[in-house]
């Protein structure tokens, strides 16, 4: 009676089932072989960037000419123009991914459709099984063996039944991975492009920064060394200046402390970053090779930045000191309490007063360090922040108090 409806019935929709699975496995194959272009095309770009870096490290070990300056600043701008080609395949390869996403994604969905109509039917054929007459049970069979063998498939309908139930459940929770994995994709889609963006706006600042230096030297070896001269003593001067200020203003707030209740030290709480390091970190505390090309030590880490970008303050503070250079190095001094203080050099403007007390997020100014350029100083190759942290005035690793 039924036996040979069920086998059909199942036989069918296992058809639909498989019905358009050939299109999206054509489909998904596809789009590897671009995803696989993709990777190799940014794993080739970033030898490059790679090569590019020793380059600038070789050249910082040698001695400081303006030819060697200019070499620098050019395998700079040639570094930053290969790092906006790996941004942009990136984005690409991202794009790939996002598209393969909303493919397997509507994949899934056929698929929860095809499992409820083949839900379906098994709850149909269980339903006719229900409405079936004693007498028909008992007349309808050739033998008692042909009956069993249909009580057998009326529990096959219902295992079926129950699995089809727990796949459906399985294809949804897929269904969820993959729509918050192409959400997250998104943002990191919209990522890139700010990303692309900054990299664009740096090029320009260093390539202005070399022809900033070419005009104020004059393209003379002796016009560098002098202004390489008056560099290094004015970071001399700096550095002892913020000493002193670090150690007055520390002072001041020790002796106002026993009396002033609403002044709170946050000196040892981390602190937020006072510009979104995208670019990563370009010098290191105390990096050698910076001493061996300029002659100075490294008191603080260099964070890569387009020129006038926003400065935060990274904790509640007091406003120290600013410095203003002109075009020589300029910074901002914050007081924190409990003996902290942070610097920020190579400013190109402050929108604090000296005096004032800051909160955290607060803007204070902002970055520099594109050579010639106002706050910059000459002992840059280009437009960052230069950031340190002292501890009672004595200059402390800012990865150790950054979040």
């Amino acid at each position: 009676m039924f036996k040979g409806k069920n086998k059909i019935c199942v036989i069918l929709v296992s058809a639909m089932l498989l019905l358009g699975f050939g299109f999206v496995m054509n489909s998904n194959a596809s789009l590897d072989d671009k995803l696989q272009n993709k990777h190799q095309e940014v794993g080739e770009i970033e030898k490059k960037i790679e090569e590019l870096e020793k380059r600038i490290d070789q050249k910082q070990e040698e001695k400081v000419t303006l030819e060697n300056q200019i070499t620098i600043l050019d395998t700079e701008i040639e570094k930053t123009q290969t790092q906006i080609e790996k941004t942009q395949a990136e984005i690409g390869r991202l794009e790939l991914e996002i598209e393969k996403l909303q493919v397997e994604i509507e994949q899934k969905k056929r698929e929860v459709v095809r499992q409820k109509i083949i839900l379906g039917e098994y709850i149909r054929l269980m339903y006719e099984y229900d409405q079936v007459n004693p007498l028909e049970i008992i007349f309808g069979y050739n033998s008692f063996s042909e009956f069993l063998d249909q009580l057998e498939n009326l529990e096959t309908l219902e295992n079926k039944g129950q699995q089809t139930l727990g796949d459906i459940q399985k294809l949804k929770d897929e269904l969820e991975f993959k729509k918050g994995n192409l959400e997250g994709k998104s943002k990191d889609l919209t990522n890139l492009g700010d990303q692309l963006s900054f990299e664009r706006e740096e090029l320009d600042d260093k390539k202005d920064g070399k022809e900033n230096l070419l005009v104020e030297t004059g393209e003379k070896e002796e016009e560098f060394q002098g202004l390489l001269v008056k560099a290094q003593e004015e970071q001399q001067i700096a550095n002892q200046e913020i000493s002193a200020v670090e150690e007055r203003i520390r002072k001041q707030f020790e002796a106002q402390k026993p009396i002033d209740d609403n002044w709170q030290d946050v000196g040892g709480t981390d602190l937020a970053w006072p510009i979104n390091p995208v670019q990563g970190i370009s010098a290191y505390f105390m990096d050698s090779s910076y001493y061996t090309f300029w002659g100075i030590q490294h008191y603080g880490i260099d964070i890569p930045a387009p020129q006038g970008t926003a400065m935060h303050a990274p904790a509640d503070g007091y406003v120290a000191k600013y410095r203003d250079a002109g075009l020589g190095y300029s910074y901002i001094m914050l007081y924190h309490g409990n003996g902290l203080s942070t610097v920020y050099g190579h400013a190109s403007s402050c929108s604090v007063a000296e005096g004032a007390n800051v909160s955290r997020g607060q803007v204070i100014g902002t970055s520099g360090g594109t050579p010639g350029t106002r706050g910059s100083g000459w002992m840059t190759t280009g437009p960052h922040l230069h950031l340190e942290t002292r501890v009672n005035g004595n200059p402390v690793d800012p990865m150790n108090y950054l979040q």
